[in-house]
C-alpha cells in the first residue's frame, strides 16, 4: 500500500513534468515565430526614391530688366548701364537699378557754336534691353530744361535772354520703326524743324513701347537754333537732363 501510494505520486508528478516541458516548449516556438516575424518584416519589401538637389536649374530665381545706352563717336562707342556701371562685367543692381551719371553719351550732338536757321546738328545714340525679361514699355523722360551760360572755347559774350530754351527746336526720330516720334508722325521727321517743338516743350514723357528681352531701339535727335533768335540769345547754352525708363 505504501509503495503504490508512491508509485501514484510518482506518476501524477511525471505528468505535470510532461506539462511543464510542453508549455515550455510551445513558448519558445512562439518566441521563435514572433522574432522571425519580427525580422522577416524589417528586412523585407521593395523602396524606391528620386532626390531633386539644389541648383540654379532646380531652384526659383528673378530675371532682371536692365538697360544700356551706347552711341559711337568715330572709332569710339561709349556705353552706359543702368546698374551705373560702363561695363556688364560683375555688375551688382542696386535697389534703384538706375544710373544718374551718364556724361559720356550726348543726345544733343555736342553743338555749341550754333547758328540760328542753319545748321541742324544730328546724335544717334541706342538702347536696348540686356535683361531676362520682356519689358513692357520703354520711355524717355526730362526733368525741364535750364540755360545758362556758354563757357565753351573763347566766349566773352553772354546773352540776357531768360528763354533760351524755347529757341533750340528739336526732333526725334526712331530709325528702328521708321518712324517720327516728335513730332509724331508715321514715316520720317520733317526736314525743317519747327519752334512748336523746343526744349522749353519737352514737358511730356516720349514712349517708343515694348522691348524685349535683348531688344533694341535707335533714336536718332535732330537739333537746331530757331531762326527766330537774336543777338540776345548769343553766349548761351540749354542743358536738359534725359532719363530712360525701361518698366516690366
Amino acid at each position: 500500500m505504501k509503495d503504490r501510494t508512491i508509485d501514484e505520486r510518482t506518476s501524477s508528478q511525471r505528468q505535470r513534468g510532461s506539462f511543464s516541458v510542453l508549455a515550455l516548449a510551445l513558448s519558445g516556438l512562439l518566441f521563435t515565430t514572433v522574432l522571425a516575424v519580427g525580422v522577416m518584416g524589417a528586412l523585407g519589401g521593395f523602396t524606391a526614391s528620386i532626390t531633386n538637389p539644389a541648383s540654379s536649374t532646380t531652384g526659383y530665381g528673378s530675371g532682371t530688366v536692365l538697360l544700356s545706352e551706347s552711341q559711337t563717336s568715330g572709332s569710339t562707342t561709349n556705353t552706359c548701364i543702368s546698374t551705373g556701371s560702363n561695363t556688364t562685367a560683375s555688375n551688382s543692381v542696386s535697389t534703384a537699378d538706375a544710373n544718374t551719371t551718364c556724361t559720356a553719351i550726348n543726345l544733343f550732338g555736342g553743338q555749341v557754336a550754333a547758328d540760328p536757321g542753319v545748321a541742324v546738328s544730328s546724335a544717334t545714340v541706342t538702347v536696348k534691353n540686356i535683361g531676362t525679361i520682356n519689358a513692357a514699355t520703354l520711355t524717355l523722360s526730362s526733368s525741364g530744361c535750364t540755360q545758362a551760360d556758354n563757357t565753351a572755347g573763347s566766349n566773352t559774350y553772354f546773352g540776357t535772354d531768360t528763354a533760351f530754351c524755347s529757341k533750340v527746336d528739336y526732333e526725334i526720330y526712331d530709325s528702328t520703326s521708321g518712324n517720327c516720334l516728335v513730332p509724331a508722325a508715321t514715316g520720317a521727321c520733317p526736314t525743317t524743324l519747327s519752334n512748336s517743338y523746343n526744349l522749353s516743350q519737352f514737358t511730356t514723357p516720349v514712349s517708343l513701347g515694348a522691348l524685349s528681352a535683348g531688344g533694341s531701339e535707335t533714336l536718332v535727335f535732330y537739333m537746331q537754333l530757331d531762326s527766330a533768335a537774336t543777338n540776345a540769345d548769343q553766349g548761351l547754352i540749354a542743358t536738359m537732363p534725359l532719363t530712360w525708363t525701361l518698366s516690366q
